[in-house]
């Protein structure tokens, strides 16, 4: 699948799911998921998918960055995560997950965030 149609099913998918819209107004942030061989970028505003830019470029800004390889996000997206990719925390401990960026803007965030990682279990992943 497209980054481009990714990102489409992807902001469908977090509209639409009731534990992200719970989060609602205090969930604006905007953050950087590279997967390795493809990236994009989410804007969430008051619990909805603003905008998600496929492929940003290098002077895009972000509040944080969620970075690991293809096989780390492939692991995390199974139905039944792999051992250690179970979440960000999780993938950073025992994988190579960096996170990057303004942290407290991810606690602050971090279960809106979660879910969305979660959704990737439905979506899939970009290629």
């Amino acid at each position: 699948m497209q980054t481009s149609e990714w990102a489409g099913q992807f902001a469908s998918a977090s509209d639409v799911d009731p534990v992200v819209s719970a989060h609602g107004r205090g969930f604006t942030c905007s953050y950087l998921l590279d997967m390795g061989s493809s990236r994009a970028l989410v804007e969430m505003v008051d619990g909805r998918v603003h905008r998600i830019t496929p492929d940003p470029g290098p002077l895009e800004s972000y509040d944080f960055a969620l970075r690991a390889c293809a096989a780390t996000w492939r692991d995390m997206a199974q139905t039944v995560p792999a051992p250690g990719c179970q979440g960000i925390f999780a993938a950073s401990a025992t994988r190579d997950m960096r996170i990057e960026g303004d942290i407290a803007v991810l606690m602050r965030n971090l279960g809106g965030i979660t879910r969305q990682i979660e959704l990737l279990r439905q979506v899939g992943l970009p290629q």
